[in-house]
């Protein structure tokens, strides 16, 4: 299977990056990789509970190419990378934090850590060099909320020179029945920001003290229908102290300015944005999931049931936002990309960094180069 990404002429071999590291990039720039290379060295050995990789297709010669590199079982939520490339991905369906390797031949998806009390994983982000926080939760089947309780943020250390990295507990998010995405507040790596999805909030988490409180709540934010509609879903924050959101139900892609007092509460110093609108000629509605946002401040945006679209700002800050479906169709009609859910640039070289992957509900890891 070879696909193509149709973009037009001026879009191509545009300068990309991955935006969504809060902590300064000279600090990523002077960390040691050393544990974390001897780490995914010995995953990446075929292991009892590994799901290998059934058809690793070739890319083609041609510019942008698609590239399948895993077709598995496990249902993907999330993605985040590590510096050094590897890749490491929640499933909405399982408590397991699973990685892949992409650059290896053959790659094997691995079972990374099992987190307790918990059947779900959702949001993930890099909060100090090595460091990720991610979102572990007890959902329930038939409403598929959160049980009010049970949703916890974790930390994954791969700074340990051990082969495992260390796992501990940073809070409770006690009350929430949907967080999703999560991201860092630029210059507070210990302030978390967790998509509500059904309450339509964004919580704040503080992982000195553990506290956990509602932050910032907006019309924009809720889902707009009856559940299991989904609200706020994606959220990103970037350097320009903007934090980027979409909404599901509402097929919108926005932002809010955010500021942080001098006790470390988090609140929105402009009203939230409205900027685009995910439309579509080929269907009523289109769900945006999760995103990622380049240095040039273009949104790569996965959109359920099968699309990638990419949303690019106006010239100069003038006029309005433009979109275009870059991978699959709104219709969902395009049998190479299932349910697409999250999407991440790649990390380590100027290669990886016009690299995307772009995981899906389906099981499946693609990788384009831009």
């Amino acid at each position: 299977m070879r696909m193509r990404i149709a973009l037009p002429p001026d879009q191509v071999k545009k300068k990309s990056c991955n935006s969504d590291s809060d902590t300064p990039k000279s600090l990523f720039r002077m960390m040691s990789f050393l544990p974390f290379l001897i780490h995914s060295a010995l995953i990446s050995l075929p292991l009892a509970h590994a799901i290998t990789n059934p058809s690793l297709l070739r890319a083609t010669a041609s510019a942008l190419p698609i590239q399948l590199l895993l077709q598995s079982p496990v249902s993907f939520e999330n993605v985040a990378v590590h510096a050094s490339s590897e890749l490491l991905l929640t499933s909405f369906g399982s408590p397991t934090l699973y990685t892949f390797v992409p650059k290896t031949m053959n790659g094997t998806l691995v079972e990374l850590h099992t987190f307790p009390n918990a059947t779900s994983l959702t949001g993930i982000a890099e909060y100090r060099p090595g460091f990720f926080a991610l979102i572990a939760s007890t959902v329930n089947p038939t409403t598929r909320h959160m049980v009010p309780g049970s949703v916890v943020l974790w930390s994954v250390d791969f700074t340990s020179p051990t082969s495992n990295p260390s796992v501990q507990k940073l809070a409770d998010i006690p009350t929430s029945e949907g967080a999703n995405g999560l991201t860092v507040v630029p210059g507070h790596p210990d302030i978390l920001l967790a998509a509500d999805s059904y309450s339509g909030s964004i919580w704040q988490i503080d992982i000195r003290t553990g506290r956990a409180s509602v932050a910032i709540e907006d019309e924009v934010f809720l889902p707009g229908a009856p559940a299991p509609a989904v609200g706020i879903n994606g959220i990103h924050a970037r350097d320009d102290e903007y934090v980027y959101f979409t909404n599901s139900q509402k097929g919108v892609f926005g932002r809010l300015a955010v500021r942080v007092d001098g006790v470390g509460n988090v609140s929105a110093s402009h009203p939230v944005e409205t900027l685009v609108s995910i439309q579509s000629v080929e269907t009523e509605q289109q769900l945006p999931d999760d995103f990622a946002v380049d240095c040039e401040g273009r949104a790569w945006v996965t959109v359920r049931p099968g699309a990638l679209a990419l949303l690019e700002p106006p010239a100069k800050g003038n006029g309005s936002w433009t979109q275009t479906t870059v991978l699959g169709n709104a219709a969902g009609s395009d049998a190479d990309i299932v349910e697409p859910a999250s999407v991440t640039f790649g990390r380590g070289s100027a290669a990886e960094e016009r690299t995307l992957y772009v995981v899906t509900a389906a099981g499946q890891i693609f990788a384009a180069e831009i």
